[in-house]
């Protein structure tokens, strides 16, 4: 079936959005309140898993599942490789090349890296493999007729996730590490499956939208509420040491998805954001670190620091943003020479 355009275009105005969050996440402003965002934008990361999952089906039906796989086993590496290069000049700079390459070849970091997804050359960078992870677990699953209970397993994973995670303080007496549950099984094919789930049950949920349209702002403004509630009882209590997923995010990263997939027509700046979305958020999300430590050490010795840090993801949005309308023009320049000859 068929996508409605409008549907297109509010998925990529809400991944121009996540975009930015997945920033906030890193790079949280300094400001009072600015704690809660970081709570808030903890959607971000589901979010891009259930863009995914949601347009996995146009995939099957180009008989493209294998170059998907493909494609995102070379972003990984990239990435991966880009933020290898870039650490090792930085540490051979400051003379601590062979101590840093003994930490990154580490039995420890070997396995943290394969088994639970976690870069030792780049924090942000378990995205990549938790994605590849899921488009090749996905892929066999698939084959197997069992998307069904994987979808049904989503659930379980979820609540594990929570219950080890955020939670885990409270819960367990003790503080699980992050890389337990953020990784490709806890986060990654839960929300690949919410996004499967979405596409395939499109119709009965965009009725349902356009039906209670008038309602997902309010529900929407509620778990924001609630999130910021969660949190605040966690801080309160020092609980709050591990800040993935909260009870309310599967929640509101659903009725966000499901708003701008099937009720968003029009929102503020939503061109800009639109085109941020389908265009540089991958090239966002790989740059970010790298911006920032290329621009802090020139804004502390300007004297700068308090004021960046105030408008910390902002500035390293923007400049991220910048590079990648830079790199896209250049390509083009790349391809308009070659074509030349």
């Amino acid at each position: 079936m068929d996508r409605a355009p409008q549907r297109e275009i509010g998925l990529d105005i809400l991944r121009g959005m996540a975009a930015f969050l997945v920033v906030c996440i890193h790079f949280p402003l300094e400001v009072r309140g600015g704690n809660y965002l970081d709570g808030l934008a903890r959607v971000a990361v589901p979010l891009f898993f259930v863009f995914s999952g949601y347009f996995y089906q146009n995939t099957v039906k180009r008989n493209r599942e294998a170059a998907q796989i493909k494609k995102m086993a070379k972003i990984f590496l990239g990435g991966n490789l880009l933020y290898f290069a870039w650490r090792a000049w930085m540490h051979i700079l400051n003379g601590t090349a062979s101590e840093w390459l003994n930490g990154v070849f580490s039995p420890a970091a070997v396995k943290a890296f394969v088994f639970k997804n976690e870069s030792p050359v780049g924090v942000h960078l378990w995205y990549l493999g938790a994605a590849l992870y899921v488009l090749i677990l996905v892929y066999f699953l698939r084959k197997c007729s069992l998307m069904k209970w994987a979808c049904m397993l989503s659930i379980p994973l979820l609540v594990i996730n929570i219950c080890f995670g955020t939670w885990s303080t409270l819960l367990l007496g003790k503080t699980i590490p992050n890389n337990c549950t953020r990784n490709f099984l806890f986060v990654g094919l839960p929300f690949f499956c919410m996004g499967y789930a979405v596409f395939a049950n499109q119709e009965k949920l965009a009725k349902m939208v356009q039906k209670y349209k008038k309602l997902l702002w309010p529900a929407m403004a509620l778990l924001c509420v609630l999130n910021c509630a969660e949190q605040m009882f966690l801080f309160r209590n020092d609980l709050l040491v591990n800040k993935d997923l909260y009870i309310t995010t599967p929640f509101l990263v659903f009725v966000l998805f499901v708003y701008f997939a099937f009720g968003c027509k029009k929102f503020f700046a939503g061109k800009m954001l639109a085109q941020i979305g389908k265009k540089y958020s991958l090239t966002i999300y790989l740059l970010q670190c790298m911006a920032d430590e290329i621009l802090f050490p020139i804004i502390r010795a300007c004297g700068l620091q308090n004021i960046y840090l105030k408008m910390h993801a902002v500035v390293v949005f923007a400049v991220c943003l910048g590079a990648a309308v830079l790199v896209e023009k250049l390509q083009k320049r790349y391809k308009n020479s070659d074509a030349a000859y």
